[in-house]
């Protein structure tokens, strides 16, 4: 049998204690093998906000899911041309 592996994408803009809350839960409740974490570009619902910089948004999540054993990490998002709408993910 393959492993699953959920998706969470977010702004993570930070990334702070519900995601980690979703993410353990997903894992568990749906049996995952892994969570992989997938920080957006730049969200067009939030063409109007200020959001930090990729580059720092990465390294937030890369501190959150550091000691996780289940949680893997994807640019696939940031590193693709805007827009970035997550159905394209």
């Amino acid at each position: 049998m393959a492993d699953i592996v959920g998706v969470f994408g977010g702004t993570f803009d930070p990334p702070h204690y519900a995601h980690e809350v979703l993410a353990r839960n997903a894992l568990q409740q749906m049996g995952l093998a892994r969570v992989l974490w997938v920080p957006v570009g730049q969200p067009p619902h939030k063409s109007d906000q200020m959001i930090a910089d990729s580059n720092h948004r990465i390294e937030m999540v890369m501190i959150v899911i550091a000691d996780e054993e289940n949680y893997r990490f994807s640019s696939v998002d940031i590193d693709r041309p805007p827009p970035h709408y997550a159905y394209e993910t």
